[in-house]
């Protein structure tokens, strides 16, 4: 890595904060990281998108890995966890535009964007609405088409919809700490069925058509047997796989974090 990896603070912990933003939708919660040099020679920043149903918890161990040489911003995707969200279910465009609004709110240059899961089509969107804005696209573990997604369990008096949702959330989980994941699942609970909306809409939404004008460069981690083959609805980008379930879960954190850092610091 380049930058700061050669500076002195660059082995500190960086500032770790929570923010609200402004969007179209209201107000966006959003975890940060900030490097303790206080912005001297820092890296692009990187935004980082979570897979719904989900918060941006579910990538909270980034933080103190990127956000020693860059500022990082991991939001709750509108109508997620403590972001406020549409009053009816909208389209793909229409979250990544959210999205782009916070962006703009704080005037950032130019920034590198990582989507997981359905955060990979959201990605997608924020990069052709903020056009030369975003420098790279890095797309883990996507979810770009409406096919094989299963609808959420419907609410039952029994609560036994509940244990769905949970054992969802733990194949999402970055972190083994149980305590951790019951607090988070609270906030997912929280957000109702609008969690849900922007997995549903990709069902009118086509990655074909709307990745083929990207012009960032873009990179794709991947489980080792994508379905449906990732190069083939992405030709432009370049692909690694993985053995693990988890992106950026404990086990294949270091291996996947050092291939997302050699992509962004080129």
């Amino acid at each position: 890595m380049r930058g700061l990896m050669n500076h002195p603070a660059a082995t500190r912990a960086p500032n770790l904060r929570r923010a609200y933003f402004e969007s179209r939708f209201g107000q966006l919660h959003c975890r940060t990281a900030f490097p303790s040099t206080g912005g001297f020679d820092e890296l692009t920043p990187l935004l980082a998108l979570h897979d719904a149903p989900g918060t941006g918890a579910e990538l909270a161990l980034l933080l103190p890995l990127l956000g020693r040489d860059r500022s990082v911003y991991l939001p709750d995707l509108p109508g997620c966890g403590q972001s406020d969200g549409p009053l009816a279910t909208v389209t793909v465009g229409e979250y990544g535009a959210g999205i782009a609004d916070m962006l703009r709110g704080l005037r950032l240059r130019e920034v590198d964007v990582l989507g997981v899961g359905v955060g990979a089509a959201i990605a997608i969107e924020v990069a052709l609405q903020m056009g030369q804005g975003v420098r790279r696209l890095v797309l883990a573990r996507p979810s770009l088409s409406a096919s094989g997604q299963s609808a959420p369990p419907a609410a039952r008096a029994d609560g036994s919809h509940l244990l769905a949702e949970w054992q969802s959330s733990l194949v999402l989980a970055a972190s083994p700490d149980l305590e951790l994941q019951t607090r988070e699942f609270g906030a997912r609970l929280s957000a109702g069925a609008s969690s849900h909306w922007p997995r549903v809409a990709l069902a009118s939404w086509s990655v074909a058509s709307r990745a083929a004008p990207l012009t960032a460069p873009v990179l794709v981690l991947e489980s080792a047997t994508p379905s449906p083959p990732t190069k083939a609805l992405l030709p432009m980008a370049r692909v690694e796989s993985f053995p693990s379930a988890g992106i950026f879960s404990p086990a294949a954190l270091e291996r996947n974090v050092r291939s997302l850092t050699e992509f962004l610091d080129r």
